[in-house]
């Protein structure tokens, strides 16, 4: 529905999950698939949202984030 609609939106999850233990290391990467394996703290999780909204790169996609 989203994307056969004009709205601009973004959906950002992790690529996996959270490492729910992890620390913030300043670096995460967008991944090219879901990985159930794939990791990454929720502090570079936050991260990535405030880089994408401050400056947004992406738009009308599904963005996979995980551990850099």
């Amino acid at each position: 529905m989203l994307r056969a609609s004009d709205l601009d939106w973004l959906y950002v999850s992790p690529a996996g999950d959270f490492d729910h233990d992890g620390d913030r290391t300043g670096r995460y990467q967008v991944a090219a698939s879901a990985d159930p394996e794939a990791r990454v703290s929720y502090a570079d999780f936050a991260i990535a949202l405030a880089d994408e909204a401050s400056s947004p790169r992406n738009r009308r996609k599904h963005l996979l984030i995980t551990s850099g």
